[in-house]
């Protein structure tokens, strides 16, 4: 039982880019270690993406890193794309993985 704890976070935002009109960029998505494969950040991320559709974003655009495996593959399973490089500036430097995802 979690007993009302806060165990993840994230939000969508605007995305400004010169390639896709009415997109949002996943960001600051974080599930507390300990609570990780239990089907919280499945949750978490299903339900910023129908927030996103219901906005009217048409793509969701996410930066990460190749470290972060369970995330790259959380993000692929919801339909995630591979992008060769960043699709914008978002000022997130250290990232080296960029993903797309058509609403």
């Amino acid at each position: 039982d979690l007993e009302g704890r806060v165990v993840g976070a994230g939000g969508i935002g605007p995305f400004l880019n010169n390639q896709y009109d009415r997109c949002c960029e996943l960001q600051k998505m974080y599930l507390d270690a300990g609570q990780r494969g239990k089907g919280f950040g499945r949750s978490l991320i299903e339900t910023l993406l129908q927030s996103a559709r219901e906005l009217g974003y048409e793509y969701c655009y996410l930066e990460s890193l190749s470290t972060m495996k369970q995330a790259i593959a959380l993000y692929e399973i919801q339909g995630f794309k591979k992008l060769e490089g960043p699709l914008g500036a978002s000022g997130h430097n250290a990232c080296d993985e960029w993903m797309l995802l058509k609403l």
